[in-house]
């Protein structure tokens, strides 16, 4: 158990590499309030962590890969970031755990915003299983091209999306995602976005407004 309670800081690449491929099952880190740049990038990488919490994380703002590679090549994970509100930055969750079997249902209950470019590109691709729901997400601004976009790289997975209504630049790239869903009651505004057409990228995804 690796245990980060009163460490309310982790500066730039702190903990990169930290306990690469070590036996860390679990992993609390509930009084973090901020980080920065590859703060936590590959920190738990191949240590086949199962439990991790980072609750007291309330935003991620203007950062790069802060939690890049962090749980890669982890095969089952429990993950809480009950309290994050706002992400904007650039890869922040990059290949964050790649083939994991993640249980994410509740993994983002607080946030509203993200904002940035590949902020959860390849977040756990290869994993066809996973249901991704971003409850209170209402606004997602993606970057200038396809190649910016917020979500991108084969993740085989179903995403929903009950309160979004507003979709800036591009969000999907080259996924290949099953399912997309949103409310259907934002229908209207959801297909009312700039460019609704295009931001989808390459994507397989089929789009569902039945939330």
């Amino acid at each position: 158990i690796i245990d980060l309670s009163g460490v309310i800081n982790v500066a730039s690449g702190q903990l990169e590499y930290a306990f690469y491929k070590r036996n860390v099952k679990k992993v609390i880190a509930n009084d973090i309030k901020n980080v920065s740049d590859s703060s936590f990038s590959s920190a738990f990488a191949f240590c086949n962590t199962e439990e991790a919490y980072f609750n007291g994380l309330e935003e991620i703002n203007n950062v790069i890969r802060a939690f890049a590679n962090c749980f890669e090549r982890s095969n089952s994970i429990k993950l809480q970031f009950s309290n994050l509100r706002k992400i904007s930055g650039t890869q922040i969750f990059k290949d964050f755990a790649p083939g994991a079997n993640i249980e994410v249902a509740d993994a983002f209950p607080s946030l509203e915003e993200i904002s940035g470019n590949l902020c959860f590109s390849g977040f756990c691709s290869g994993n066809g299983q996973n249901i991704i729901r971003f409850p209170l997400v209402k606004k997602i601004i993606g970057g200038p091209n396809t190649y910016d976009a917020t979500f991108l790289g084969y993740i085989k997975c179903i995403y929903e999306f009950p309160s979004a209504i507003d979709l800036t630049g591009y969000i999907f790239y080259d996924m290949g995602t099953k399912e997309i869903h949103f409310a259907t009651a934002n229908q209207s505004l959801i297909e009312a976005c700039e460019g609704y057409d295009k931001k989808w990228g390459a994507t397989n995804a089929t789009i569902y407004f039945d939330l």
